[in-house]
């Protein structure tokens, strides 16, 4: 596959020039706060990676555009916000890495009724995927480079009710909506099991003492409400990356 013979021969060419680091990109919104925070934990465990995050808060990533073989803003206050997620880029030079992650970005599993008929549950995937920012996103980035694309939906919302049992589980809705994502060398990678409960949310032990993305300004690194069941904390992010790297590492 032409992505991944792509991907091997950066990585042949990056150890020829003594660059030992695989560098990956991730796009994100509110929600990569929990990555962000578990990976300045995790990096001195992962000396062969490199994580550099460009995040903005709610939809904010909407403003990207391509210019070139970059991903640029001319809104002040993402350009701002990357820039400080990032830790000093304004912009995004597709060049410089060897894979990208889109996290999140209105990218949700859709509840699905068992019943319906096949044809609805692939519109309704079909859908989820169109409307959302992280694919707009990634077809952004394949307009510019050829490197494998990880594409993260938004977490399960923390909960330990029963499923109902008419309703679709995780697995089930994940492989239908993997299987609609249609951007080439792109991969929809799934929440860690292990963070999951009933099927098909996430344990609320995960969503407790989340914080907002920090981004340098006074909201920053602020609790959530305690009734938020949306945005995770640093062990769910964990967790998350820890499975993201033995995706990227069979793929």
């Amino acid at each position: 596959m032409l992505v991944k013979k792509n991907f091997w021969m950066r990585s042949r060419n990056r150890e020829e020039n003594d660059r030992t680091r695989s560098r990956i990109c991730i796009f994100g919104n509110s929600h990569a706060a929990s990555l962000k925070l578990a990976w300045d934990q995790l990096t001195k465990d992962h000396p062969d990676r490199e994580l550099v995050f460009f995040a903005a808060r709610g939809l904010d990533l909407r403003f990207l555009r391509v210019s070139g073989n970059a991903l640029v803003t001319n809104k002040p206050r993402v350009a701002e916000s990357i820039s400080f997620t990032s830790g000093g880029a304004d912009r995004v030079e597709v060049d410089g890495f060897d894979a990208f992650v889109t996290y999140a970005l209105a990218l949700m599993v859709p509840d699905m009724d068992r019943r319906l008929s096949s044809a609805v549950k692939t519109q309704a995937c079909r859908d989820v995927l169109d409307r959302s920012l992280n694919l707009r996103i990634c077809h952004m980035i394949r307009k510019v480079s050829d490197a494998p694309i990880y594409v993260g939906h938004n977490p399960q919302r923390a909960s330990s009710d029963d499923l109902p049992s008419e309703q679709m589980t995780y697995a089930e809705v994940h492989a239908l909506l993997a299987k609609e994502l249609d951007v080439a060398g792109a991969q929809l990678i799934a929440q860690p099991p292990e963070t999951l409960v009933n099927g098909w949310n996430t344990k609320p032990e995960l969503a407790k003492d989340s914080t907002r993305l920090d981004i340098g300004d006074k909201r920053s690194n602020e609790p959530h409400p305690e009734d938020d069941v949306s945005h995770m904390n640093m062990d769910f992010g964990r967790a998350y990356l820890e499975h993201l790297f033995r995706e990227v590492a069979v793929s």
